[in-house]
């Protein structure tokens, strides 16, 4: 964690504080939900579980997107954890879909 008063690219920490908070929590929430998937009762609970990982994972996309676009932290800085949170939304996509296709 950034502390606050410090500088990351020019942003001081106290400005980093709530996006990478939110990051944090956004990163563990599909873990949790995850979980809650491997233990769904039924086909429409799956589907229904596997969903609610899908936008998490998005989110937390769009909160990694934010914190580039507002040039908090510069893209190279952020560019492996970019690529992973792609990959992970694009798998909960399409798990989803096959999910609800059976």
């Amino acid at each position: 964690m950034v502390k606050s008063g410090s500088k990351v690219n020019g942003a001081k920490g106290a400005d980093l504080h709530l996006p990478c908070r939110l990051l944090i929590d956004d990163f563990r929430f599909p873990n949790h939900q995850y979980r809650a998937v491997c233990r769904s009762r039924s086909p429409a609970d799956l589907v229904h579980k596997v969903g609610i990982v899908e936008e998490e994972a998005d989110e937390s996309l769009f909160w990694l997107e934010t914190i580039v676009e507002t040039g908090l932290m510069p893209a190279n800085r952020v560019q492996e954890l970019l690529q992973e949170a792609n990959e992970l939304t694009a798998i909960f996509v399409a798990s989803r879909k096959t999910a609800k296709g059976k």
